[in-house]
């Protein structure tokens, strides 16, 4: 869930929600942030805001369908580029003594 307090953004989640999950929840927060500000600078009046104030859904199934498009592209963007990018040999050595595996990224 986003909460603008007036000065600052919150985004938040479950404690529950972990890697992946959590990651898509955060970006579709951001998706909606960045449309409503969109939206202020466009004036479209009161009627979000008062929406907003009476407890009514802010936004439209459209807009939710949009944030979660958003949300799985930036994610895979993320996933490819991890994929191809080359690790450095400290990186490797790392992964080899902590067994942590990072992904499928080249070695």
């Amino acid at each position: 869930m986003w909460h603008d307090d007036g000065t600052v953004d919150h985004i938040f989640y479950r404690a529950s929600a972990k890697g992946y999950y959590r990651d898509h929840i955060i970006l579709h927060e951001i998706c909606h942030m960045l449309e409503f500000e969109n939206r202020e600078l466009l004036d479209v009046g009161m009627h979000k805001i008062e929406e907003r104030l009476a407890g009514a859904p802010a936004y439209s199934n459209e807009t939710e369908e949009l944030a979660e498009i958003f949300s799985s592209m930036v994610l895979a963007c993320v996933e490819h580029k991890r994929r191809h990018t080359k690790r450095t040999a400290a990186e490797r050595r790392v992964r080899d003594l902590f067994g942590v595996s990072g992904g499928a990224a080249h070695a």
